[in-house]
């Protein structure tokens, strides 16, 4: 899952850029200059508006990049003053991006307006201007210190601070959506004098001073933001099946085939009887051997065991032979 992220500094700092990131969005805004202070006769002015700068750079993951935020002008106490410029604000180097503070108010007859932050002397695909600060009071406004100049936006310039002839200047508005407001100036009224007014962050310039015992506003600090798209590892979903199956047949039939044993073990004892004469040719024998002897063969059966004996001749059985050797002799005398 794609999450755009921002980082957001108010100070200077080092900027890691995280895995995965090869390319960020940056935002920097500079610091409001601060007003200055009086010189005993005329109201100070205030001090100009930051500028406005964004780019997209290219990172190298896991890097660390310099980040520096432009700090607001410092404000001024006493006479003959004038105010503190408003820092850069870069990120990595002033050549990468860059946007510039605005100046510090100062001070005396005839003293210069300060500028905002310029755009043309920033870095950066799109840039604007900080506003000018506003002038001091003259004649019956005399003792109205110069308001600041608002800081650049996203969109626009900051404008120019002002000076309200009712009652105090006004500090100028920042540019269009982001842009800090310039800080309103002091005024002094036949009493004692109103504090001037800090410039707002993200680039307001501070008010000018216009009496004895008080300070000038400070400028409003600078800002960076970086911006940039995270992709998360939980986008990728994770597909580990769990259901490992596992067959193992328990039926392991074992066959062992039974190889009847059919052989000759059944021998005959069945011999021709003693009663033969001696001239019994053995050709005979020889012929009737083999008709004989088939006949007792016994039939392959798996049943037969091999302790089978032959059982005793039946009577008819003794009858036949009995016969068969009469028979025999007769033939022999013939």
């Amino acid at each position: 899952m794609a999450t755009l992220t921002t980082d957001t500094y108010t100070s200077n700092n080092t900027w890691t850029c995280p895995a995965g990131v090869t390319s960020v969005s940056v935002q920097c805004w500079g610091g409001g200059g601060a007003g200055g202070d009086d010189d005993g006769l005329i109201a100070a002015g205030g001090g100009g508006g930051g500028a406005y700068s964004i780019k997209t750079i290219t990172v190298t993951p896991t890097t660390g990049y310099t980040v520096v935020v432009g700090s607001g002008g410092t404000k001024v106490s006493g006479d003959n003053q004038t105010g503190g410029t408003g820092g850069d604000s870069y990120f990595n180097t002033t050549g990468t991006i860059l946007a510039k503070g605005g100046s510090g108010g100062s001070y005396g007859v005839g003293y210069t307006v300060a500028s905002g932050g310029a755009a043309a002397s920033g870095v950066g695909d799109t840039k604007y201007s900080g506003g000018d600060a506003g002038d001091q009071g003259a004649g019956t406004e005399a003792y109205y210190g110069g308001s600041g100049g608002g800081g650049a936006g996203t969109a626009a310039n900051g404008t120019k601070g002002q000076i309200s002839g009712v009652g105090k200047s006004q500090g100028g508005a920042g540019g269009s959506t982001l842009g800090g407001d310039g800080g309103d100036g002091c005024l002094l009224t036949g009493g004692a004098p109103t504090e001037a007014e800090d410039g707002s962050v993200r680039g307001g310039g501070g008010g000018g001073n216009a009496g004895s015992g008080v300070d000038s506003g400070a400028g409003g600090r600078g800002e960076v933001r970086i911006t940039y798209t995270v992709i998360s590892d939980s986008a990728s979903p994770s597909l580990s099946p769990s259901f490992s199956p596992s067959f193992s047949p328990s039926l392991s039939p074992s066959f062992s085939p039974v190889s009847p044993t059919i052989g000759p073990s059944f021998s005959p004892s069945y011999s021709p009887s003693a009663s033969l004469s001696p001239s019994f040719s053995p050709s005979l024998s020889s012929s009737l051997s083999p008709s004989l002897s088939p006949s007792l063969s016994p039939s392959p059966s798996p049943s037969l065991s091999p302790s089978v004996s032959p059982s005793p001749l039946r009577p008819e059985q003794h009858y036949s032979q009995r016969r068969y050797v009469t028979l025999l002799n007769r033939s022999i005398r013939n």
